[in-house]
């Protein structure tokens, strides 16, 4: 295990031809595991990184009580993406906790994806939130496909100025601690919700395209509750 937190930034020279890769040599997400410290903000912070790669690697905290984030996104990203990893926080009950954060995102926040990881625990599983509900604020083309993701305690997803944004096959089983969980897939001019399964304990809200303006395309289908 590596006991750290980290800032990625751009690298100079990447493209859709000549990405970047982070990877376990053994091929197994469980043989890399990145730990910070408990006062660390994050465990690691992509900043306008593009073209960039993270596979079979765990990011894992077990801070309790305090303000840690698993991964940040930022900036101007385009085209990166995070697979086959796990994401491994504590359950965190109080607010301003996430697995996945993303704050001011706008149109150049581009190509984001999400994908076959587990994502577990904290106050918030995936949180990605734009700049507004134009053109130039929303951020586009994420994909959150295939993922685990579970034991968060309020929300297991949260979104806000999107365009373009697909989530399809996840499998959502929120924390049992809460009494309700809570999804939001806000502002958005389209969006597509296909074949996943939420699994509940307890009482569930979905708030699905509300505030959006203009022409809004919403895809829901092939959805199971349980």
């Amino acid at each position: 295990s590596y006991n750290e937190s980290f800032n990625l930034p751009a690298a100079t020279g990447a493209s859709l031809t000549n990405t970047i890769t982070f990877k376990s040599m053994a091929n197994h997400v469980d043989s890399v595991v990145i730990l910070p410290a408990t006062s660390a903000p994050y465990i690691m912070r992509m900043e306008a990184t593009k073209n960039t790669l993270f596979r079979n690697i765990t990011f894992k905290s077990i801070a309790m009580g305090s303000t840690q984030n698993g991964i940040v996104v930022t900036g101007s990203i385009s085209n990166d993406t995070i697979i086959d990893c796990k994401i491994d926080m504590a359950v965190q009950t109080s607010y301003g906790n996430y697995s996945v954060y993303g704050t001011g995102l706008g149109s150049d926040f581009d190509g984001f994806v999400l994908k076959n990881n587990i994502i577990t625990g904290s106050y918030y599983n995936i949180y990605l939130y734009g700049q507004g509900n134009t053109y130039a604020g929303r951020y586009r083309n994420a994909v959150i496909e295939g993922n685990d993701i579970s034991n968060n305690y309020a929300y297991s997803i949260y979104t806000y100025y999107s365009s373009n944004l697909v989530f399809n096959k996840n499998k959502i089983a929120p924390s049992s601690v809460y009494s309700g969980n809570i999804n939001y897939f806000m502002y958005s001019d389209s969006v597509a919700i296909t074949n996943n399964i939420w699994n509940f304990t307890n009482n569930a809200t979905l708030y699905l395209g509300y505030y959006s303006i203009g022409s809004v395309s919403i895809v829901f289908l092939e959805t199971c509750f349980m």
